[in-house]
C-alpha cells in the first residue's frame, strides 16, 4: 500500500513597484518580473531585491497574507508561504538629470565641477535639488573668460563670476563661454 502525503501548493506573485525599479531574488535565483508561478507550500522563502539604477531606492515590501521577517523595511526577507499572495518591492523614485558641461570654444578653458577637474564635453546623471560649484580656469594667455550659459538655472552669484555654484533642478547644459584672442606674430 502506497501512502502519499499531500504537499500543498500556492500561488504566489512577485513584483516591483514602479516596474522595473529593482531585481528581485527568490533563494538566490533572480526573478523575470512580474513573477507568477505555483509554488510549494509551506516552505521558507527567502528574497532579496536591488535597485536598477540611482534614480531608485528602496522604500517597503507589501505581503497580503504572511508576515515578512525580519521587517518589511529589509531589502532581504523571507516568510513561509502559507496560502496564495502577492509580494511586492515598492520603490521611491529620486529624481536625477544629466548635465552636460561644455567649454566654447572647445579646449578655451577648463572645467572643475564641487573640486574635481572634468574631461570636456563631460554629461553626468545628478541628484536633484543638490548644489554643485563649478570654476572655470583658461587654458593660455590667449583665452579670456566671457560667461556661464545655461538654460534652465539660476548662476550664483551671477553668470560672470567664473567660480560659480548651481543648485541643479532639471537637464541642463552648463557653458562655459571665452573669447580667444588670436596671437600676434612678433616681427
Amino acid at each position: 500500500l502506497a501512502v502519499f502525503e499531500w504537499i500543498p501548493n500556492y500561488s504566489l506573485t512577485v513584483m516591483a513597484d514602479p516596474p522595473g525599479a529593482g531585481t528581485i531574488t527568490m533563494n538566490g535565483t533572480p526573478l523575470t518580473l512580474n513573477w507568477t508561478d505555483q509554488v510549494i507550500g509551506d516552505v521558507n522563502y527567502a528574497f532579496t531585491t536591488a535597485p536598477t539604477a540611482v534614480q531608485y531606492e528602496f522604500d517597503y515590501w507589501t505581503l497580503n497574507n504572511h508576515a515578512l521577517a525580519p521587517d518589511e523595511f529589509s531589502t532581504s526577507v523571507n516568510f513561509t508561504l502559507t496560502a496564495d499572495d502577492t509580494l511586492v518591492a515598492v520603490y521611491r523614485t529620486i529624481p536625477y538629470y544629466p548635465l552636460t558641461v561644455l567649454v566654447e570654444p572647445a579646449g578655451a578653458g577648463t572645467v572643475a565641477m564641487d573640486g574635481t577637474l572634468l574631461a570636456l564635453p563631460h554629461t553626468e546623471v545628478l541628484l536633484a535639488e543638490q548644489t554643485h560649484t563649478f570654476a572655470t580656469d583658461p587654458t593660455s594667455i590667449w583665452s579670456i573668460f566671457s560667461h556661464w550659459e545655461a538654460d534652465g538655472h539660476v548662476i550664483t552669484p551671477d553668470e560672470l563670476a567664473a567660480d560659480i555654484e548651481l543648485t541643479f533642478l532639471e537637464q541642463d547644459t552648463l557653458v562655459a563661454v571665452y573669447t580667444v584672442i588670436p596671437p600676434s606674430p612678433i616681427t
